[in-house]
C-alpha cells in the first residue's frame, strides 16, 4: 500500500506560518515606531511577547507529549483564532499601552503556534505518513519572500495600518491550511506516552550535551535578532527606507530557499552535527559582515551568509532531533530548540533596544559579533562532547 504524502498540505502550513512570522517579527519595528514607540519600548514589547510565548509553548509542549486533550490538531485552531482576534483589535485601538499589549500578544501567538506545527510533523512520521520537512520549510521561506517584497513598498505608500490588514489575511490563510491537514491526519495518541514521556527538567538532565548545544544557540540568536528585529534601524543607518527593508527581508529569505527545498535530498543523509557546526561558524561571519557594512549593497551581500547560517541550522536541527530523541519526547525537544531561539529574541530585544538608543548602530552590531562568537563556541563544545549524528 502506497504511503500517504502530505508534503503539499504541510507546505501550506509552513507557508502561512512564516508569513505570520515575517509580519510579527520582521515588521514589528515599522509598526510600533509608527505608533511612536522608541527602540527601548519596541524592544520591551517584543521581549515580553516572546517571553510569554516561550512560557506558554514550553507548557503546551509538555502537555502535548502526554495528553490527547492537547493533541496538536486540537489546540492549533484555538491558537489561530486567538491570534486573529488580537489582530482585529489592533485595527481599532489607539491607546499606546493597549497597542503594546496587543502587539505583544500577537508576537506571543506566533511563537506558540510553531509548537503544534512541529508536533504535526512528528505525528505524521509516527503514523508513517510522508512529509518532506525541508521542502515544506523551503516553501515557508519562499512565502516569507513574497510577503516581504509586497509589504515593504505597501507600507511606504499606504502606511503602517497595512501591516495589520496583512496579518489578518495571513491568519485566515493559516486557518484554511489547518482545516486542510485536519481532514488528512487521523487523531494520534500512544497510551505508553504517559509512562515514557519525562518532564522537561528530567529531559534536560538526561540530555546534558544536547542542552548545552541549545544553550549556545541563545547567543547566536541574540546576535541574529540584533539585525532582524531592528532591521529598519540598520537600513536607515545607510540611507535606506521601509521599501529597502522589505527588499532585504525578501532577499534574506531567497538565499534560504534552495537550501530548505533541497536539504533532505542533498544533505539529509549526512552527519547533521557537522552541518550544525558549519552553521554556527557562518552565524558569526554573518554578524561580522553586517557590522562592517556601510551601504545597502554591503547589507545585501551580508545576507548571502543567511544560507549557510540560519538555513543550515533550520534544516539540520529537525532531523537531528528526529534521529536522536525518542518520539515520546519529540515535542519537548523540538519546542526546546525553538524556545532557545526565542529566548535569544527576548534578550536581543531587551539589549538591542537599549543599545540602539544609546550608542551607534555600528557599535550595537559589533556587540552582536562578540555575543555570536561566544554562542558559537558553546554550541560547538556541546556537539563535540557526544556522538549524536
Amino acid at each position: 500500500m502506497k504511503k500517504k504524502n502530505l508534503t503539499l498540505i504541510y507546505s501550506f502550513i509552513q507557508s502561512s506560518y512564516w508569513m505570520s512570522s515575517c509580519i510579527a517579527a520582521g515588521f514589528a519595528a515599522n509598526f510600533l515606531q509608527g505608533k511612536n514607540f522608541d527602540n527601548s519600548e519596541l524592544g520591551m514589547v517584543s521581549a515580553l511577547g516572546n517571553l510569554l510565548g516561550i512560557v506558554v509553548a514550553t507548557i503546551l509542549a509538555a502537555k502535548m507529549d502526554k495528553s490527547q486533550k492537547y493533541a496538536a490538531l486540537k489546540v492549533l485552531p484555538y491558537l489561530l483564532l486567538g491570534q486573529l482576534g488580537v489582530q482585529i483589535l489592533l485595527l481599532f485601538v489607539n491607546n499606546k499601552l493597549l497597542i503594546g499589549i496587543l502587539f505583544g500578544l500577537f508576537i506571543c501567538s506566533y511563537v506558540v503556534v510553531n509548537t503544534p506545527i512541529l508536533k504535526i510533523y512528528a505525528d505524521a512520521g509516527y503514523l508513517n505518513i510522508d512529509i518532506n520537512y525541508s521542502l515544506a520549510r523551503g516553501i515557508g521561506s519562499l512565502s516569507y519572500v513574497v510577503i516581504s517584497f509586497l509589504l515593504g513598498p505597501i507600507i511606504d505608500r499606504v502606511g503602517i495600518r497595512s501591516i495589520i490588514f496583512a496579518s489578518i489575511i495571513v491568519s485566515i490563510y493559516q486557518l484554511i491550511s489547518y482545516y486542510l491537514i485536519k481532514k488528512q491526519m487521523p487523531d494520534i495518541f500512544i497510551e505508553k506516552q504517559e509512562e515514557n514521556s519525562v518532564s522537561l527538567k528530567e529531559f534536560i538532565l538526561h540530555n546534558k550535551n544536547f542542552s548545552v548545544m541549545l544553550f549556545g544557540t541563545i547567543f547566536l540568536f541574540i546576535s541574529h535578532n540584533f539585525v532582524t528585529g531592528f532591521l529598519i534601524n540598520v537600513v536607515r543607518n545607510v540611507g535606506g527606507s521601509s521599501g529597502d527593508m522589505g527588499f532585504l527581508n525578501g532577499f534574506m529569505a531567497v538565499t534560504e530557499i534552495p537550501v530548505m527545498i533541497f536539504y533532505t535530498k542533498l544533505l539529509g543523509k549526512r552527519n547533521q552535527k557537522n552541518i550544525l557546526i558549519i552553521s554556527y561558524i557562518a552565524f558569526t561571519l554573518k554578524a561580522l559582515a553586517f557590522a562592517l557594512s556601510n551601504s545597502l549593497t554591503a547589507l545585501t551581500l551580508s545576507y548571502l551568509l543567511q544560507a549557510p547560517s540560519f538555513a543550515f541550522y533550520a534544516g539540520a536541527i529537525v532531523p537531528y532531533i528526529e534521529r536522536n530523541i525518542d518520539y515520546e519526547n519529540a515535542a519537548k525537544a523540538q519546542s526546546l530548540a525553538f524556545t532557545m531561539t526565542n529566548i535569544g529574541a527576548v534578550l536581543a530585544n531587551m539589549i538591542a533596544g537599549y543599545l540602539y538608543d544609546s550608542i551607534t548602530v555600528s557599535g550595537t552590531l559589533y556587540v552582536g559579533v562578540i555575543i555570536c562568537l561566544i554562542g558559537s563556541i558553546i554550541s560547538v563544545l556541546g556537539l563535540k562532547n557526544h556522538d549524536y549524528s
